[in-house]
């Protein structure tokens, strides 16, 4: 995809050279795992800060003061949510998408504005969805529409620090949290990272191996537990957790895949 997160101003920085300290270490400090039963009760609790029905009003309303622990209430909690559904098709992502590839060359007002349309209906279904928001970022670029460009980089911003914050993401024991799969390639992208091939490290957390180093980073770790029990949740008389056959971490098969085959 051209233009793939461009104009993102991320408040982090994860370039490291000789007099810095390296990247691992800096992806060591100040994070703090999602504990689901902690996020459970901010986002249920009618009189709290984190009441779901309102904080995402504010989101969708682009209120620019929404802080750190907002966005964790706000991306963990969606996966609570009733329309949470991360593994089923989403036909208006597919058409915001396509409508964009299918027109990369054109800057015209009625194509962009049909762009933020698509992207817009398809934002309802995945408010937090990062390509998404480097979609309407882009968009507004090309109508230099400066408040939108700061609404949507700061909300696609946000995004990525809440996740980035709940681990180092280079270790088994600390990875980032993700509430959907294409999460992670985006992510590692914005990073500055392309990722290689995955493998399954326990039934939650999987690792991805880079293409080429990040720093001193040869791969990520991401939990994606959510995601699975979300499935799971869907099949009747389901009893446990069960490795998908063509998924087999033992497999020399699925140890070669490539991400996204």
């Amino acid at each position: 995809m051209r233009n793939y997160f461009i104009l993102i101003f991320i408040t982090l920085c994860f370039q490291a050279n000789a007099q810095e300290e390296r990247l691992s270490d800096k992806l060591r400090k100040n994070f703090e795992p999602i504990v689901w039963d902690s996020v459970r009760i901010a986002i249920t609790d009618m009189e709290g800060d984190y009441y779901y029905p309102t904080i995402i009003g504010k989101y969708i309303k682009g209120d620019t003061t929404l802080v750190l622990e907002d966005y964790r209430m706000l991306y963990y909690g969606f996966s609570m949510q009733p329309t949470y559904a991360p593994l089923d098709d989403d036909n208006q992502y597919d058409n915001a998408i396509r409508f964009y590839s299918d027109h990369i060359e054109s800057t015209d007002d009625l194509t962009i504005n049909e762009i933020i349309r698509l992207t817009n209906v398809a934002l309802l279904s995945q408010p937090f969805n990062l390509k998404l928001l480097n979609l309407m970022i882009y968009c507004y670029s090309v109508k230099e529409d400066r408040t939108n460009i700061i609404r949507y980089t700061q909300q696609l911003n946000g995004v990525l620090e809440a996740i980035l914050s709940t681990g180092s993401g280079i270790s088994r024991h600390d990875p980032w949290y993700v509430i959907y799969r294409n999460d992670v390639i985006d992510v590692a992208t914005l990073l500055g990272g392309k990722l290689l091939k995955r493998l399954y490290i326990t039934t939650d957390v999987e690792y991805f191996m880079l293409d080429e180093r990040m720093g001193d980073i040869r791969g990520l770790y991401f939990n994606l537990g959510v995601v699975l029990r979300s499935s799971i949740g869907r099949e009747k008389g389901h009893k446990g957790f069960e490795f998908n056959p063509l998924y087999n971490p033992k497999s020399s098969s699925y140890l070669n895949r490539k991400i996204g085959k």
